[in-house]
C-alpha cells in the first residue's frame, strides 16, 4: 500500500470511529475508496456519527451496493432526508438510484426557480438603473431649466428695471418687489428659450391671469359671506338692475355711494359684492397708485356693528377706497347715539376722501329708515330727535344715489 492509499485509510478510519482496519466489517479497499466521499459527508451529514454511517455501509455494500453511487447519493440526498430515511437507503442500494434521480429533478427545478429569480432581480435592476438615469436626466433637465430661469429673471431685470418699471396695477396685483421676483422666477410655462420680450408678453398674461383672483381674495379678506363667495350669480337678482350696478361708475358719478334698499332675499347683499368686484377691476384698470400695498381697499361692516364706530372705539381704515355698510336698518341707534350719530354721518360723507365710495343697504326705503316703521327700524321712534334725523336723512339723501332690488320671480 503506497503512502496516499496509507493516509486515505487512516483518514477514513479516524472519520469512522475504527481503531483496527482489520477489525472492520469493510475492507481496506472499501475504506479508502469511501474516503472519496468523506467530503460530501463533511458537507452535508456531519451531524450522523461516523459509526452509524459505518454501520450503514457495511450492510449496503455486504448487498452489493456500489461506493460510486453511494459518493453521488451523499452529494445528491436532499438536505431535509430524515436521517433514518438516509440510513435506509444505505441498507437498500436498489433505493439509491429513485432518490439520486428524484434529488436531481427537484434540484434542477431549484435551480431554474434561482435562475427565474437572479434574471427577474438582474431586470429589476436594470429598469431601476434605467430610472434613476432618466430622473438624473429630469433633475438635470430642471437644474438647467432654473439656472436659465435666474439668468432670464436677471436679464429682465435689467432691461426693464424689474418692480419699479412695472405698471401701478401690476404693482397693485404683485404686492411687493418680493412677491414680484417670486413669482417672476416660477412664472408658469417659462420656456429656457424665451427672449426677454417674450417673456414680458408672457408676464401680462400671466397678470390678467391672476386679477381675478387678487379681486376675490380682496372680496374674501373684506368679510365677503361663504354662500357669496361663486364668482357671478347675477342670474338669481333682477338683470336690470344688476346692469344698472355694474355699469354705474363711481370714478364718474357725481355721488359718494349708492343706498340699495329691498325686501329680504332680493339679492342686496350680493349685488353689492358682485359690484365692489367690478369697483375693483375698474380700480386697477385705471392704475390708481395711492392705495398703500398692504392695505385692504374694501371695508365691510354691518349695521349692528355700526355703534362701534359712532362711537369712536373703532374707525374705518383710512385706506378703504370702497366702504360697504350692509343692513343699515339694523342699527337702532339709543337717545344718547343720535347725536354722535348725526357727526358720524357728517363726517362719513363731507369729509370723504375723493377716491372713496360707500355702499349701504337697506331692507326699507331712506324715508322709512329715518322716520321710523312701527318699532322694528328707524331712528325717531320717540320724536325726541326730529332736527338731528332729518340732518342725517338729508345728508344720505343728498349725497347716496337711491337704488331699488326687486325679488326676481322664481
Amino acid at each position: 500500500m503506497n503512502d496516499p492509499q496509507g493516509e486515505a485509510l487512516a483518514d477514513a478510519c479516524a472519520f469512522f470511529e475504527i481503531s483496527d482496519p482489520s477489525k472492520s466489517d469493510l475492507s481496506a479497499s472499501d475504506l479508502i475508496r469511501l474516503h472519496s466521499a468523506l467530503p460530501a459527508i463533511r458537507k452535508n451529514w456531519m451531524t450522523l456519527p461516523g459509526r452509524t454511517l459505518l454501520s450503514g455501509f457495511a450492510i449496503g455494500i455486504s448487498g452489493d451496493g456500489d461506493v460510486d453511487r453511494y459518493e453521488e447519493l451523499l452529494e445528491y440526498a436532499p438536505i431535509d432526508l430524515a436521517f433514518r430515511d438516509f440510513i435506509e437507503s444505505l441498507w437498500a442500494p436498489s433505493k439509491i438510484d429513485p432518490l439520486i434521480k428524484q434529488s436531481k429533478e427537484q434540484r434542477g427545478t431549484r435551480e431554474g426557480e434561482e435562475q427565474e429569480r437572479l434574471e427577474a432581480q438582474r431586470q429589476k435592476e436594470q429598469e431601476e438603473r434605467r430610472e434613476r438615469e432618466r430622473r438624473e436626466a429630469r433633475q438635470s433637465e430642471e437644474q438647467e431649466r432654473r439656472d436659465r430661469g435666474r439668468q432670464l429673471v436677471g436679464e429682465f431685470m435689467e432691461t426693464y428695471g424689474g418692480f419699479d418699471e412695472l405698471t401701478p396695477r401690476e404693482k397693485i396685483i404683485f404686492g411687493d418687489e418680493e412677491a414680484f421676483l417670486r413669482e417672476l422666477k416660477s412664472l408658469p410655462r417659462l420656456d429656457p428659450d424665451i427672449d426677454v420680450g417674450e417673456m414680458r408678453q408672457t408676464l401680462s398674461r400671466y397678470i390678467n391671469f391672476l386679477e381675478p383672483r387678487w379681486i376675490s381674495d380682496r372680496l374674501n379678506e373684506a368679510g365677503r359671506p361663504r354662500q357669496l363667495r361663486k364668482h357671478d350669480r347675477a342670474k338669481e337678482l333682477n338683470p336690470a338692475k344688476v346692469e344698472v350696478l355694474r355699469a354705474y361708475d363711481p370714478f364718474e358719478g357725481d355721488k359718494a355711494g349708492i343706498f340699495i334698499y329691498g325686501e329680504t332675499g332680493a339679492g342686496k347683499t350680493r349685488a353689492v359684492f358682485q359690484m365692489a368686484e367690478s369697483y375693483l377691476a375698474r380700480y386697477l384698470a385705471r392704475d390708481w397708485v395711492d392705495l398703500e400695498w398692504d392695505a385692504e381697499p374694501i371695508f365691510m361692516t354691518t349695521g349692528e356693528d355700526l355703534s362701534k364706530f359712532v362711537s369712536g372705539s373703532q374707525s374705518i381704515p383710512d385706506a378703504a377706497k370702497l366702504v360697504i355698510v350692509d343692513d343699515l336698518q339694523n342699527f337702532k341707534p339709543k337717545p344718547s347715539e343720535v347725536v354722535p350719530f348725526q357727526s358720524f354721518i357728517k363726517r362719513l360723507l363731507d369729509d370723504r376722501p375723493d377716491d372713496r365710495f360707500y355702499l349701504f343697504t337697506s331692507q326699507v326705503k331712506l324715508p322709512q329708515l329715518c322716520n321710523g316703521v312701527g318699532r322694528r327700524v328707524g331712528w325717531n321712534n320717540k320724536g325726541e330727535f326730529k332736527v338731528e334725523v332729518a340732518a342725517i336723512s338729508r345728508r344720505l339723501r343728498d349725497n347716496l344715489l337711491p337704488v331699488e332690488m326687486e325679488e326676481t320671480p322664481a
